[in-house]
């Protein structure tokens, strides 16, 4: 029974740390008229690997950024930065 207990909470944490597509969506147009929760979502496709769709959403969610950032310098700071990678 504690094995069983155990398997289950270490799935779901790290099921966890997976970003959702309906949070994702959720939180799209959010993003837009929201700057921390723009950040926070960039943050949580940082901590994963991001394939097909969710690369692809991680790259709209940096263009969000764009308009969230004043600072013409730390624009192009950022664009470098994503560029090495």
């Amino acid at each position: 029974m504690r094995l069983c207990t155990l398997l289950v909470m270490i799935s779901s944490f790290l099921m966890s740390q997976e970003i959702n597509i309906h949070e994702i969506r959720k939180n799209y147009q959010k993003a837009v008229y929201d700057k921390e929760l723009c950040k926070e979502m960039i943050s949580k496709f940082e901590k994963n690997e991001n394939h097909g769709i969710n690369l692809a959403y991680f790259g709209a969610f940096q263009s969000i950024w764009a308009k969230h950032s004043n600072n013409l310098i730390q624009k192009l700071k950022e664009k470098t930065t994503l560029i090495k990678q």
